[in-house]
């Protein structure tokens, strides 16, 4: 599985968002555009993070309601009207520790659901910038190198997101 630069290059990164139940997770009640519900779409995403190896499938077989694996955020980062899913590792299966959880971006496409963002561990969660490239949202990571701490920004490049490396704040 391919990490960040932020994990390559050894930065201790804490998710605040997502690993301690602190995200807008969707509910049970909640769907996409009336299609699917909360728990179809995170079946789907599980099936897709096992088969990328995002997870491994002992992980996305302990996920229940009450003890999801994973936590997903709805965001329409193409603006086409359909969520993306920000995915946020939960303790106890996508986690090292209750707080270096991981963090991946996943669409919907007609074949079920595909990786945008590969894994990242976020000082504070994944930012949305105000820029676009290719018609997506930029995104931003922030993990800290000893004391010092670093920006990585990510750009679509018409299929996944890259990064465009790490820059003092």
């Amino acid at each position: 599985m391919n990490r960040s630069l932020l994990a390559s290059a050894g930065l201790l990164a804490l998710s605040v968002v997502g690993c301690a139940g602190t995200t807008n997770p969707i509910s049970a009640r909640s769907s996409e555009a009336g299609k699917e519900t909360a728990a179809s779409i995170e079946k789907g995403v599980l099936q897709e993070m096992v088969r990328d190896g995002s997870l491994t499938l002992e992980c996305a077989k302990r996920s229940k309601v009450g003890e999801e694996v994973i936590s997903l955020s709805p965001i329409d980062l193409n603006r086409d009207g359909t969520f993306e899913y920000e995915v946020s590792g939960n303790p106890g299966c996508a986690c090292i520790g209750a707080r270096h959880c991981a963090k991946w971006i996943y669409q919907r496409t007609p074949d079920g659901y595909r990786q945008l963002l590969d894994m990242v561990q976020p000082d504070e969660g994944i930012g949305v910038r105000s820029t676009r490239t290719r018609g997506y949202a930029d995104l931003e990571v922030v993990g800290w190198a000893g004391d010092e701490p670093l920006r990585e920004v990510f750009r679509f490049d018409g299929r996944v997101y890259r990064s465009t490396g790490l820059t003092p704040l």
